[in-house]
């Protein structure tokens, strides 16, 4: 059995991270050639910072708000959440090919080394992040 160092993987389509955990990398890397969405954040960890960070199914140019602003915000933060129910039927795929023990594709991204993610900090919004995140400008561009 042929033994791997590094496996990156796009984290938009779910096979890649799936063979990652068959094929047992020593590292794995994962990448976003977009700005992480709904579920993307749960993945690898990002906090959803509400107060300053809209939806990405909401278009909020400014920095200040108003209540009613962060209300739809909330709301559509929330609504996203629906979006993420499709990682569930993503599951199962696997479960009934290697047995109900896979672990979930969340369970498997969220023990990368790295993840590579298209975005500009420097001209997006602000919002915590985490070490292992590395922010690339163009990672997406031809």
């Amino acid at each position: 059995m042929e033994e791997y160092d590094v496996y990156i993987s796009e984290n938009f389509d779910m096979c890649g991270i799936g063979l990652a955990h068959l094929i047992t990398p020593r590292a794995l890397i994962t990448a976003s050639a977009s700005a992480p969405i709904a579920w993307m954040n749960d993945e690898v960890g990002l906090p959803r910072a509400l107060s300053y960070n809209p939806s990405e199914y909401l278009e909020m140019h400014t920095c200040k708000r108003v209540n009613c602003q962060h209300f739809q915000n909330s709301l559509f933060w929330s609504i996203s959440g629906f979006s993420e129910s499709f990682t569930l039927i993503i599951n199962t795929g696997p479960r009934k090919e290697f047995g109900p023990d896979f672990p979930s594709m969340m369970e498997i991204s969220s023990h990368a080394a790295y993840t590579f993610i298209y975005e500009e900090p420097l001209i997006d919004f602000a919002y915590p992040t985490l070490s292992r995140i590395v922010y690339l400008g163009g990672i997406g561009a031809r």
